[in-house]
């Protein structure tokens, strides 16, 4: 079987239709209206073999053609589709690629036998988490993280609509920064159920399509309908972490270090009558006995 009969998403265009896909169904999630809560269609992230990632959109009109057949994580060929550009003003977009797929009533959804080059089970956009606060005005896009939880998730209850709900909150850090982590609704539950049975600690959490809120000037991350959580898995950056953690490199960051050099210098005695234009300048250097 040829490896080369499907076209790589990195070459996808508009210019055409007549494509061939090979890929993994990473994530899919219903689009909905905000007003009446109206099925709108189906998204999909697709990777394919070399880890490029796409959003894909099955409209309302044409998504019982798909259906039964989609399932996250599952390989499939696709032929016969729309490429289209984003217009720049679309928000919470669950990849950064300039192009996005549209399934029509010609396109065909074939699930794949698994012969070929291999498609990991997840691929991911990482940013920072020293990126999260200065994103917060930027509504583009969805984001990825991965980190230490370092605060473990705990249920809060609240008020809202003279309803009682609840959140799970948590905080991460990557070993530089540290983040809040928000979660509403089954996410949270299942994230509280998923930390009774994980043995490794401490445990290790990417964020797929996270959404950056800010309330009260906290800002967090909190979930979105395309959002999902993995906790120690087996991708690589779950590794690199591991390692770094037992090898004692986690928590080092480098710092710049002045050697104080042309500050004046001082002994005990004289430092007790300097006056107070001396306290930001004072380099001090102790020798202690034990007398």
């Amino acid at each position: 079987m040829s490896f080369n009969q499907h076209s790589p998403l990195s070459e996808l265009h508009p210019s055409r239709y007549d494509w061939s896909i090979r890929v993994r169904a990473q994530s899919i999630w219903e689009s909905r209206s905000k007003e009446k809560n109206e099925f709108r269609g189906f998204n999909v992230i697709l990777i394919d073999d070399s880890n490029v990632r796409i959003h894909a959109f099955i409209a309302s009109n044409i998504s019982h053609n798909y259906k039964d057949s989609l399932q996250e994580g599952a390989l499939y060929r696709v032929y016969n589709f729309s490429v289209k550009r984003y217009n720049g003003d679309e928000t919470y977009r669950a990849v950064r690629n300039s192009k996005h797929i549209y399934f029509n009533n010609d396109t065909k959804l074939i699930k794949d036998n698994g012969t070929g080059l291999r498609i990991h089970p997840q691929s991911f956009d990482f940013f920072a988490l020293e990126d999260v606060q200065k994103m917060k005005k930027d509504n583009r896009f969805l984001i990825d993280v991965v980190g230490v939880i370092d605060v473990l998730p705990k249920k809060s209850l609240y008020q809202k609509d003279n309803a009682e709900k609840f959140n799970v909150k948590c905080t991460i850090t990557d070993g530089r920064s540290y983040v809040n982590v928000t979660f509403f609704g089954q996410i949270g539950e299942s994230l509280l159920d998923a930390m009774n049975t994980k043995s490794d600690e401490p445990v290790i959490m990417i964020i797929a399509s996270a959404k950056i809120h800010e309330w009260k000037d906290e800002v967090s991350l909190t979930n979105f309908p395309a959002t999902r959580v993995y906790l120690n898995s087996s991708h690589h950056s779950v590794r690199s972490i591991r390692k770094s953690l037992q090898d004692g490199t986690f928590y080092k960051t480098e710092m710049e270090i002045e050697d104080g050099a042309g500050l004046p210098k001082f002994t005990v005695k004289e430092i007790l009558s300097l006056k107070e234009d001396y306290i930001d300048v004072c380099d001090c250097h102790l020798n202690v006995f034990n007398v």
